[in-house]
């Protein structure tokens, strides 16, 4: 959901995380970028984006950081699982590397903030996930998966080069939709108010 008090919702929820989850992930990071293995599955939380790509795509990903001369004094990063480095708008459009998502080689792509907040999809082009993490100054985040504010929320599988993650119907997305709220993100808007926030735990 999107309301005037949005800001102070994630603040709550970042608050509400606690400071072990900044010792096991690293200050700052995206989840994908830490060595080390994946979780053990547990009966709850239901596994996420994050945790099934934690592996995979730390053998890929460097710590390099990427400062994109578009937007004024803001450090961007643009990836995918096959490519460490996208070029990111006007030089290259989301539409045009939405093109290539795949669920069996090219299953997820992420955009990074100045190394900390980032929005990232995973899946097919019919069918894919949006999650975003949020952080606060404190350190500590809040991490969510994006889906329709009204709909089935009955359990509904998305398919992954790691494994499926499961998700709410209502959070089944097309590459479309998932281009939409990247834009937003890059351009610092607020996202659709037909879009809602669902908070996970990490």
């Amino acid at each position: 959901m999107r309301s005037p008090k949005k800001s102070d919702t994630i603040r709550n929820d970042c608050a509400s995380i606690t400071q072990k989850y900044r010792s096991r992930f690293g200050r700052g990071r995206s989840t994908w970028q830490i060595k080390g293995r994946m979780d053990e599955p547990r009966i709850a939380p239901k596994p996420t984006i994050s945790r099934l790509l934690m592996v995979a795509l730390s053998r890929r990903l460097g710590e390099s950081r990427r400062s994109d001369t578009e937007k004024t004094m803001t450090a961007w990063r643009f990836w995918c699982e096959m490519k460490p480095e996208i070029a990111l708008p006007p030089a290259y459009s989301f539409p045009q590397a939405f093109n290539y998502l795949n669920p069996e080689k090219n299953s997820f792509y992420i955009l990074e903030r100045d190394g900390q907040d980032y929005i990232q999809c995973g899946g097919e082009k019919k069918a894919c996930t949006v999650e975003l993490r949020r952080f606060c100054p404190d350190g500590s985040f809040a991490h969510y998966v994006i889906g329709h504010a009204e709909g089935d929320s009955s359990p509904a599988k998305i398919q992954m080069s790691a494994g499926d993650v499961t998700v709410e119907q209502r959070e089944v997305l097309t590459h479309w939709e998932a281009i939409d709220l990247f834009t937003c993100f890059y351009e610092n808007q607020e996202f659709p108010e037909d879009y809602r926030l669902r908070l996970v735990d990490m």
